[in-house]
């Protein structure tokens, strides 16, 4: 039986002196038992957060898909974790929809990214019809732009230098051709950052309400204590 529980359940000392040792004690003793709950709680949810992205939690599977860094994910649960501390299986729960929620918004913007990426050759071949390269020799010349041939990136730039323009302009077009996917994925991350936000809020509404029902505790040991003191015992002359 840990020594924390043991001394709650003694009866306490009748003398108000030794009395106030007793609370003393046995507050002391629950803040160490406490401070262990937290590192084991603390242990367990790293552990819960680096899972494999084909492992099972005994929350919900690890959100990491294929080709995702796993060891990205488990490095901001980490990070999460050991910043907040949570206190509870309820803030070890609303932890998991931050955490989780946090690498969603994180792929959203690399989704962003990745398709702009993928369609800047479309992109490349527009901008060329402008400045009044064939259909067919702009998209050859804009494919193997996409696909890193040194001399096809050197030709871009220069028939792009002489009309005056530059690969940003490439960019626009592309942004252009895919502005209502990129409106979605805007909309998706927004979602995601207001769902972690309520998270991140219900934590906070959770720690004041413990925090006050952990004041109130203490002020009943602490009037009780008083009550006593001056009932039973007089200042010493």
């Amino acid at each position: 039986m840990p020594a924390a529980t043991a001394a709650a359940e003694r009866a306490p000392p009748v003398n108000a002196t030794a009395r106030r040792r007793f609370v003393v004690g046995a507050l002391k003793g629950c803040a160490a038992n406490r401070s262990k709950q937290l590192l084991a709680l603390r242990t367990r949810v790293l552990v819960l957060f680096s899972l494999s992205a084909s492992g099972a939690s005994s929350i919900a599977p690890s959100p990491v898909l294929m080709g995702e860094d796993e060891a990205g994910y488990a490095g901001l649960a980490a990070r999460v974790v050991g910043v907040s501390g949570p206190w509870d299986a309820l803030e070890e729960l609303l932890l998991r929809d931050v955490i989780d929620l946090t690498w969603e918004i994180l792929r959203l913007r690399r989704v962003k990214a990745g398709l702009l990426r993928a369609s800047m050759s479309a992109g490349v071949s527009q901008v060329l019809e402008t400045v009044g390269y064939p259909y067919f020799q702009s998209e050859r010349l804009s494919q193997d732009w996409a696909a890193g041939a040194t001399k096809a990136r050197k030709q871009v730039d220069a028939v792009l230098a002489s009309a005056g323009l530059s690969i940003l302009e490439a960019t626009a077009k592309t942004f252009e051709r895919k502005i209502e996917v990129l409106e979605q994925v805007d909309r998706m991350q927004a979602s995601a950052e207001a769902r972690r936000n309520n998270a991140l809020r219900e934590i906070d509404r959770h720690r004041e309400a413990a925090g006050a029902a952990a004041r109130r505790a203490i002020d009943e040991v602490e009037d009780v204590e008083f009550c006593e003191v001056g009932a039973g015992e007089r200042p010493a002359t």
